[in-house]
């Protein structure tokens, strides 16, 4: 039920000007560009949990898919949340 984005598998990776291609949305969450088999594509996060379904052709897309707010969507954003308070922590 977890999905977590991790730098070794094949989720989408961020370009080296991470700032270009990061954005937060609606407080805790990220709209991140990234290449996916060379393709474009964006993506929601939280911490490090993948918190939209999948990955989006265009920005637009993927902010008309979080727009849809489920249980499953908000228990994701509850379990990155989780997850980054806890690594903070350990980083103290």
């Amino acid at each position: 039920m977890e999905t977590v984005v991790k730098e070794d598998e094949k989720e989408p990776k961020l370009s080296q000007n991470e700032n270009d291609y990061t954005e937060q949305y609606r407080g805790l969450i990220m709209l991140r560009k990234g290449k996916l088999e060379e393709n474009e594509v964006w993506f929601a996060t939280v911490g490090q949990m993948l918190v939209s379904d999948g990955a989006f052709g265009t920005k637009e897309e993927l902010i008309n898919n979080m727009e849809n707010l489920t249980l499953d969507r908000v228990c994701k954003i509850m379990i990155g949340v989780a997850n980054r308070i806890l690594k903070l922590g350990e980083e103290k």
